[in-house]
């Protein structure tokens, strides 16, 4: 079973490429863009791993993400 992670940041993409030279195939990379869709991805899945990026465009930040993990 692969590892499923949770990115919540608005610019970022990991490319598959970079990441298959460790343990191809290993882990999934969903992305939540704002922290709306990051809110629903954290009440909805089951993640091994959440990497947050602090400023989300605009006035918005992760902060809501983080209470919510808190």
């Amino acid at each position: 079973m692969s590892a499923r992670y949770l990115v919540i940041d608005d610019l970022r993409v990991f490319k598959p490429d970079y990441w298959s030279m460790w343990k191809p195939n290993s882990f999934e990379i969903w992305y939540a863009r704002n922290s709306e869709e990051g809110l629903d991805a954290l009440k909805a899945g089951d993640w091994d791993g959440v990497w947050l990026d602090h400023d989300l465009g605009g006035e918005d930040t992760v902060k809501p993400c983080l209470d919510y993990v808190l």
